[in-house]
């Protein structure tokens, strides 16, 4: 009886252990996918990671890229910005305690086909008074926020203020030119 008892357990025996067997290997292959679907969200992540640096530096690129536009932008007159510009040179004779006359204005196309969105203002003005006032204004077109290209400066003395016991005032010339955008 007993051996026949032991052969009735062989075969629960052999069917337990090829069922832990077969939980055994489905507990493998599940892992290993789980493995496989965590190493493929590590490298999402990491991906996104990298996304978010780039987004970053881009983001940083384009603060910097604002501050230098704004730079280079103060070098021209804008598009609308003559009158602007044409304030700019009476406010200054104005703090020299100047006379100012804006003699011409003019738009002048740029010859590179490459420069299609500047233009270039020509402008001619006078200014009137002591000659260390318009020394003075000589020296602060420099500082105006454009870029001002002087092209002609001519001084002369006010003929007309010539004469005992008045103060000789002066003339001052200049035909600049300035970048403007279209």
């Amino acid at each position: 009886m007993k051996h026949s008892l032991s052969t009735k357990f062989i075969p629960i025996v052999v069917l337990l252990t090829l069922l832990l067997c077969g939980v055994y290997v489905y507990g493998i292959l599940y892992l290993q996918e789980g493995h496989a679907r965590i190493e493929t969200l590590r490298k999402d992540v990491i991906a996104a990671e990298k996304q978010v640096a780039d987004n970053n530096a881009v983001r940083q690129a384009l603060n910097e890229f604002r501050l230098y536009q704004k730079e280079v932008d103060n070098h021209f007159v804008g598009a609308d910005g003559i009158v602007a510009f044409v304030e700019e040179v009476e406010r200054s004779a104005r703090a020299f305690d100047l006379t100012v006359k804006i003699d011409n204005l003019n738009e002048v196309e740029v010859a590179p086909k490459a420069l299609a969105t500047v233009k270039r203002l020509n402008a001619t003005f006078t200014v009137r008074g002591t000659w260390e006032k318009v020394a003075r204004f000589a020296i602060a077109i420099d500082s105006f926020p454009y870029q001002v290209y002087v092209y002609n400066a001519s001084f002369s003395t006010d003929n007309s203020t010539l004469g005992e016991g008045k103060e000789v005032l002066w003339v001052g010339s200049w035909n600049v030119s300035i970048p403007k955008l279209k």
